[in-house]
C-alpha cells in the first residue's frame, strides 16, 4: 500500500503502520475481503468499483462514513489500482 493525503487525521492508522504492508496484515479479514473483491472487479472489467463504508467495529474509531472509487490505470507496461476516498 502506498498513500497520499492531505488530511493525515482521516486514515485508519499512522502512515508507519501500513505502508508496504498488505491490507490483510492490517485490517480485519472481512473488511479487507470486500475491498480485494472491489480491486480484482476493476481490474477484470476495467470499469470504476464504489465503496460506502465505516471503520471496522474493531478498531475503536468514531463510525464516519466514507466513499471509495476504485480505477484502474497503466503506467508503462504496469497495472495500476487507485482508491479515492472522500
Amino acid at each position: 500500500l502506498e498513500v497520499w493525503t492531505s488530511d493525515p487525521s482521516k486514515l485508519f492508522f499512522k502512515k508507519e503502520e501500513f505502508i508496504g504492508k498488505r491490507m490483510t496484515e492490517i485490517l480485519p479479514a472481512d473488511f479487507a475481503s470486500r475491498f480485494i473483491n472491489l480491486i480484482k472487479e476493476a481490474i477484470k472489467t476495467g470499469t470504476p468499483q464504489y465503496a460506502d463504508y465505516s471503520p471496522p467495529s474493531e478498531l475503536g474509531l468514531e463510525k464516519v462514513w466514507y466513499r471509495a472509487v476504485i480505477k484502474t490505470f497503466k503506467t508503462g507496461s504496469e497495472n495500476r489500482v487507485l482508491m479515492s476516498v472522500s
